[in-house]
């Protein structure tokens, strides 16, 4: 367990994914314990990870604001969470707000640095110690953001409180998805390479899904005719979108998510 402060206002509270589930209850009781002797009942977790509850069980106040794992959070809840944060904080100066998650620690990340932004424009002069205690934070706790959409969700999240990105109320259509670096299963089943389909989210709803593509495996890269096979222009989409590619093994009528192949993007 890492209970740390990002500001003094702001406490960052992670768990290791390894941990037992046993292990896991026992140290949030004891987290529970140093906030309550500390600040009270003046603060609020905010949980960012999921599966829901193992927070709520310990401490008095919780709010779920979790988003699926190896995905960046919905621009939207991004949004309405920095909201929460601030509306919390601002309504008493004794009031604490503790960001938790169990597993990525990135998580935490995403979220200071969004809100380290949204403090930017919208606080007051007097939080500039505290977006200097979060940069701190980052640089020290977190480092450089991996997940290529998590760092990309932050720059769209910026550029919108500054007004450099706006939102776009025309639609937008997807006619062609390409995959660049075809995977190929070497398994007795499938007889190598792979037969690939695609999912596509809006909203982490699903919205399409594509036939089923032969590749072999000396492919480089494959096409997917997303307007062909629905014959019209495209699939209108907007919002946050979840691209997902998939191997399906006829034998034994399996079906593999390609982990390395998902794709988050937004088309706000």
């Amino acid at each position: 367990m890492d209970l740390s402060y990002v500001t003094e206002r702001m406490l960052a509270l992670w768990f290791p994914p390894e941990m037992g589930q046993s292990a896991y209850r026992q140290a949030h009781h004891e987290a529970a314990h140093m906030l309550h002797d500390k600040h009270g009942t003046s603060y609020m977790v905010f949980n960012l990870s999921e599966p829901r509850g193992g927070a709520g069980r310990e401490h008095e106040r919780v709010r779920e604001v979790g988003w699926p794992p190896g995905l960046a959070p919905p621009l939207e809840r991004l949004c309405a969470l920095c909201k929460d944060i601030d509306s919390w904080l601002s309504a008493h100066s004794s009031r604490i707000a503790v960001l938790h998650a169990r597993g990525n620690r990135e998580r935490i990340g995403v979220v200071v640095a969004a809100y380290m932004h949204y403090s930017s424009i919208c606080g007051s002069p007097e939080q500039a110690l505290d977006r200097f205690a979060m940069k701190r934070f980052l640089d020290h706790k977190i480092g450089e953001l991996q997940l290529p959409s998590n760092r990309r969700y932050v720059d769209y999240f910026a550029g919108l409180l500054s007004g450099s990105i706006r939102i776009n109320s025309a639609p937008l259509y997807l006619t062609h998805v390409t995959v660049v670096g075809a995977p190929a299963f070497e398994t007795s089943g499938c007889g190598g390479g792979c037969k690939a389909f695609l999912k596509v989210y809006e909203g982490l709803v699903p919205v399409y899904t594509s036939g089923v593509h032969t590749v072999s495996p000396q492919t480089g890269q494959f096409t997917v005719n997303v307007a062909a096979e629905r014959h019209r222009r495209g699939l209108q989409l907007r919002g946050d979108i979840l691209i997902k590619c998939y191997h399906r093994c006829p034998p034994f009528d399996v079906f593999y998510c390609i982990l390395t192949h998902t794709f988050k993007y937004t088309a706000y």
